[in-house]
């Protein structure tokens, strides 16, 4: 066709060019960075050593001389996890916002540890139901946005750490932090669910009808243990970028 457009025909038409991608380990923060994700990959596994024998072995029920021994250590790691954070949001100011949801996170652990939830669950039937059940899922609901809030915001932030150098990089911290929201969300739902349904149908709902949310939550729990690798995985590959 005579009057079809061709762009480079145009005299006037000028080629847009590829926006310039600058080298993680060339840019002026890398050095800040590369220590703050070195630092929150080795806090990282200390945080899962520390969840492993609190929570999965279940060492302060067993031997309570280590109950107070692992809350303080649990309380170091969120507290130096925070400084590290707080120290990084000098290169990407997003930083600061996911040290201040972890303060909020950390300030409630101390309190959080002491609550033994199978106990209080299980002591229902004798006490006020209707308070304590309300209490149990208002705090659980709590605890979860928390941690939804800081989980957020640090990939949101690591991703933009990435952003003008690595894209695609960048781009799997944000497939992280989708999969970790939907996970901690479903999780947080099967316990909140039981917590109610046990409070109203009692020991019927426990024998009969929690075998299929326990299936769910444990689920939702291996694919977060899962994601917890990944992370670990996706920091020492940040440090080793930013080198």
């Amino acid at each position: 066709m005579e009057n079809e457009f061709v762009p480079h025909e145009d005299p006037t038409f000028t080629p847009i060019a590829p926006p310039v991608l600058i080298p993680p380990h060339e840019r002026p923060e890398a050095p800040l960075l590369h220590t703050g994700f070195a630092r929150l990959f080795w806090l990282g596994i200390a945080s899962i050593l520390v969840n492993l024998l609190s929570n999965s072995l279940r060492l302060g029920e067993r031997i309570p001389a280590l109950r107070v021994p692992l809350v303080l250590a649990s309380f170091v790691v969120g507290v130096l996890m925070i400084a590290v954070l707080w120290r990084m949001a000098d290169a990407v100011p997003r930083f600061r916002k996911a040290a201040l949801w972890n303060i909020v996170s950390v300030a409630a652990s101390p309190l959080l540890a002491w609550i033994d939830l199978s106990d209080m669950t299980g002591s229902l039937g004798e006490t006020d139901i209707g308070a304590v059940s309300a209490a149990l899922i208002a705090l659980l609901a709590v605890v979860l946005g928390v941690d939804i809030a800081a989980r957020y915001q640090k990939f949101t932030a690591c991703a933009e750490a990435f952003n003008g150098s690595d894209e695609i990089f960048a781009g799997k911290w944000l497939v992280l932090r989708t999969w970790t929201v939907v996970l901690v969300v479903l999780f947080g739902a099967c316990l909140i669910l039981m917590l109610m349904l046990t409070v109203s149908q009692g020991m019927y709902f426990i024998v009969f009808g929690s075998t299929s949310l326990l299936l769910v939550a444990a689920a939702a729990a291996v694919g977060m243990a899962v994601l917890s690798v990944m992370e670990l995985v996706y920091l020492y590959r940040a440090a080793s970028l930013f080198a």
